[in-house]
């Protein structure tokens, strides 16, 4: 094997094995509404993974109304397949109040999540569900703008605007975990290798 080969097979394996964009995103396009979520009563979004390495994972949440700060830790779970009723691979506990407190009525934000490096199967189904015990946090919903999942919620709530719950996504967005930049810097210095490595061919 030329060292040529070598150079492009290393090349491709350090940037074959992950990506730095967000994979998934669901923004407010078509928004409909908000649903609070509360602790025996999970709120989640199912996705396709795009990305073998999971890093976090957002919601876009809303403070329902301007009262006194309340308990502040959200749980998300994430589970294998459609729905929350599938194996649990990681869950996450976080206090959101350093955001969620500078909040005013009615307003919304993105929050991520880290999943610190989880393992997806491409193309697999997942679902991502938060619960929450204070009744001022909701997340933002709109229309199915994204096809590759549907939002879950108890059936015994009421949305007007958003029935069969497959008619509407949560606004969210996945993102896989970043090529560290040392690995950026080790590709770019094989590609130097490969520039000077033609001219003296």
């Amino acid at each position: 094997m030329s060292k040529m080969h070598v150079v492009h097979g290393s090349i491709a394996m350090i940037l074959g094995c992950s990506t730095v964009n967000a994979a998934i995103i669901q923004n407010e396009a078509n928004p409909l509404g908000s649903i609070a979520i509360f602790a025996y009563d999970p709120v989640g979004q199912s996705f396709i993974a795009e990305d073998a390495t999971l890093g976090q994972i957002a919601f876009k949440f809303q403070r329902y109304t301007s009262n006194p700060a309340g308990d502040r830790n959200v749980t998300m779970t994430l589970y294998q397949g459609n729905g929350i009723g599938g194996t649990v691979l990681a869950s996450v506990t976080k206090d959101i109040s350093p955001v969620f407190n500078t909040l005013g009525e009615y307003e919304t934000v993105f929050i991520d999540f880290d999943f610190g490096g989880t393992n997806l199967v491409v193309g697999d189904t997942y679902t991502a569900a938060v619960t929450a015990s204070d009744y001022q946090i909701a997340i933002r919903y709109g229309s199915d703008s994204y096809t590759g999942g549907q939002m879950f919620y108890n059936p015994s709530k009421t949305l007007s605007n958003c029935s069969p719950a497959s008619d509407c996504d949560l606004f969210f967005r996945v993102t896989p975990v970043p090529i560290p930049a040392a690995l950026w810097l080790f590709g770019s210095g094989l590609v130097g290798l490969i520039g000077v490595a033609r001219r003296r061919s």
